[in-house]
């Protein structure tokens, strides 16, 4: 499912500025993008709760598509992590998560929340 302009454009930078500023990156300066935290775990952060994020999770957009896709307006917002994926060098590869799916790919594909 494609959301266009899910949230605003403030909206998302606000979340990134939060990403970014609880893991010390600075997006001007790609030397930043590559470093450890402790809060890193491969492109996964341990990062929850913050404003920046909250207001993109109650998003209407995002949370009408969820209420349409469940059949009711009965939802809880999940606060899971986040993630920063910087682009990969000779010295920094992608560390995972690889993609996988929870379902048989065998047709017909059956449909499940």
């Amino acid at each position: 499912m494609i959301i266009k302009q899910a949230v605003n454009k403030e909206a998302c930078a606000e979340a990134v500025d939060a990403i970014t500023d609880f893991i010390e990156v600075d997006l001007n300066n790609p030397e930043t993008w590559y470093h450890s935290h402790s809060a890193k775990n491969g492109i996964m952060v341990e990062f929850f709760k913050h404003d920046g994020l909250e207001q993109n999770r109650f998003a209407s957009k995002i949370w009408g598509a969820f209420e349409s896709l469940w059949k009711t307006s009965r939802l809880w917002a999940s606060t899971d992590r986040v993630s920063f994926n910087p682009p990969e060098t000779e010295q920094w590869h992608f560390p995972g998560p690889n993609l996988h799916l929870d379902i048989q790919l065998t047709t017909p594909l059956p449909f499940g929340l």
